[in-house]
């Protein structure tokens, strides 16, 4: 049924990791979750209003959210500069980054579109 929650995600971290991020998923155009091989937890969120993206990594630190413009991580291959947490993602967080990557890229593609026809009237 429309509406009905699809699931939960149950913080592993241990409290150094900070408070987890609370959200509501209807926030978000796009919302993927990721949790690597060792345990570690990503949230990668797609905020159409704003047009970026915010990618959270529990190693890092839940409440040291990065912000990316959603035009910039389009230009740009994702590496560890785009992501600058302190934390360099491993193969299989780079395979999911790129796959949200593509997940998001035609909203992105249309929102910049969308925003520079609205400042050239």
């Amino acid at each position: 049924m429309t509406g009905e929650e699809i699931c939960s995600i149950i913080n592993k971290h241990i409290d150094e990791c900070g408070q987890p991020p609370q959200f509501d998923f209807d926030e978000y155009e796009y919302v993927s979750y990721f949790e690597n091989s060792h345990g570690d937890q990503s949230l990668f969120l797609y905020d159409s209003t704003n047009n970026d993206v915010i990618i959270y990594l529990a190693d890092a630190g839940w409440e040291n959210p990065q912000k990316l413009p959603g035009h910039s991580l389009l230009e740009n291959t994702i590496s560890a500069n785009d992501i600058d947490i302190g934390i360099l993602p491993d193969d299989s967080e780079k395979m999911w980054l790129k796959a949200c990557k593509s997940a998001v890229q035609f909203r992105i593609d249309q929102k910049t579109h969308q925003d520079s026809c609205e400042r050239t009237d």
